[in-house]
């Protein structure tokens, strides 16, 4: 068992539900974060794509947007609380990310947006994406990079406001793609993608953010002061936008 798989059982649906509800509330927020994975999936029509550690299926709602429902999604996630909120229109396994519970060469494309930095045994996990894809399948991997402002983030404000902590293992340029060629992996990309996350005012940003990061033990103030410190925000006419970034990993087995 994982480090992941110890973490994801202490979550609560009280917990889960606060995530929900930030994505629910604004749910374009973070458009342009999953258009940068919807992107290097190259979809197509009535393909079968998985959604890894799928959360509340932000990722999976948006490949299922893209191809108007002609597509067959299936979420993987190793915490119960999120499969029992997670949409019925998908199939929904409960399963660790280092012995996924999928027979082998099942997906055209697998999908991993910002769901492996609690992984410890991330080459566990790029062994089973390797195995559970087809020929000629895809993995796209955006997750947030070591040292990097939102692993700052992450690891300091939110681990110390957050309801369980938060004690990130990020992913790291080129040892990501050096591990997933090891697998079996071919043409393998990496690039950081720069972005907005995007909200209609302040303190519809600073509520999305408690939520989403589940800092139940800040303050609206403590959560407004935080977000200041570790991370740029800039202000126009359309709105506020709190600029964030992820190291975007692009494989194919052949």
């Amino acid at each position: 068992m994982d480090k992941f798989d110890n973490r994801a059982a202490k979550y609560t649906s009280t917990r889960v539900g606060l995530f929900d509800l930030a994505s629910t509330q604004i749910p374009q927020a973070r458009f342009l974060e999953r258009e940068c994975a919807i992107a290097r999936l190259k979809l197509k029509e009535n393909i079968k794509f998985c959604d890894i550690s799928a959360g509340s299926g932000y990722l999976a709602d948006g490949v299922f947007e893209s191809l108007n429902g002609n597509v067959d999604i299936t979420c993987i996630e190793n915490s119960q609380a999120f499969v029992d909120i997670l949409k019925k229109k998908y199939f929904v396994i409960k399963s660790s990310l280092s012995n996924i519970l999928v027979p082998n060469q099942e997906f055209d494309r697998v999908g991993c947006l910002a769901g492996i930095h609690h992984q410890q045994n991330k080459l566990a996990f790029y062994k089973e994406a390797f195995r559970i894809l087809k020929f000629g399948g895809i993995l796209v991997i955006g997750d947030v990079l070591e040292e990097s402002p939102p692993a700052q983030f992450l690891n300091n404000p939110v681990d110390y406001y957050s309801d369980i902590g938060h004690d990130g293992m990020f992913i790291r340029e080129d040892e990501v793609s050096q591990q997933l060629e090891e697998v079996g992996f071919i043409n393998v990309t990496e690039k950081v993608e720069y972005y907005t996350w995007n909200f209609p005012d302040e303190p519809s940003m600073i509520s999305y953010c408690k939520n989403l990061f589940r800092m139940t033990k800040a303050t609206l103030n403590e959560v407004y002061q935080v977000i200041f410190e570790y991370l740029p925000v800039t202000q126009d006419s359309a709105g506020v936008h709190l600029h964030w970034q992820l190291l975007f990993v692009t494989a194919q087995k052949l």
